[in-house]
């Protein structure tokens, strides 16, 4: 284990302090209630990774966690509809890839507008 990793389980972020930076967060114990307070330069906020698709289910194909199943030309199962983003199935979760996925999925549905007409 790396020494300069610190486990704070159980816990939630209260609060980010700083004025024109981070400088700190407020945490809270979720057990227990007590507060405390960790001196840190930098926040990561992760919220999950559970695509909000319920209400595509029976419309278009995703695996067994909901994560709708695209070509690489964000194509879904159902044809004239595209997706890209963290709601689609793949490797890397992060802003970057969904930029160039949106940028690939508006191509696409460009094109199959074009042939469409």
């Amino acid at each position: 284990m790396n020494h300069k990793v610190k486990f704070i389980l159980e816990s939630t972020v209260e609060e980010i302090i700083g004025e024109n930076k981070v400088e700190s967060v407020r945490i809270k114990n979720v057990k227990t209630g007590a507060a405390s307070s960790l001196s840190c330069q930098g926040v990561f906020i992760f919220i999950g990774i559970k695509p909000n698709t319920e209400f595509l289910k029976n419309r278009l194909k995703t695996d067994e966690t909901g994560f709708i199943i695209t070509d690489e030309q964000m194509q879904t199962s159902l044809k004239g509809i595209f997706a890209c983003g963290d709601c689609r199935k793949k490797n890397l979760y992060q802003v970057i890839t969904g930029c160039g996925e949106g940028a690939t999925a508006a191509h696409s549905a460009h094109n199959y507008l074009l042939r469409a007409n």
